[in-house]
């Protein structure tokens, strides 16, 4: 809900991705936003990976010893990229 360029979370076990929109109404794909939030997390030390049909969805894969720290962190800088996108 904070963030406007979100339009769908979903995930399974380890494997979490996020849909980024121009606008949660009409649900139009915003790749650009995408690549923006990519760039800002891989400046962070956090490694996603863009794609879906339209580069507008965030896939997280995190490797299976990830400590609760190193999720804590990704999901601040998640925070701070997403913020840092208009």
């Amino acid at each position: 809900a904070e963030h406007a360029a979100v339009g769908d979370a979903r995930g399974a076990g380890l494997l979490a991705a996020i849909e980024l929109v121009r606008d949660r109404a009409s649900r139009e794909p915003a790749p650009e936003r995408a690549a923006q939030v990519v760039r800002a997390l891989l400046y962070e030390g956090v490694l996603v990976y863009p794609g879906g049909v339209h580069d507008n969805v965030i896939t997280f894969t995190p490797p299976l010893p990830i400590t609760s720290g190193q999720i804590r962190y990704a999901v601040e800088a998640l925070g701070r990229a997403l913020r840092s996108v208009r």
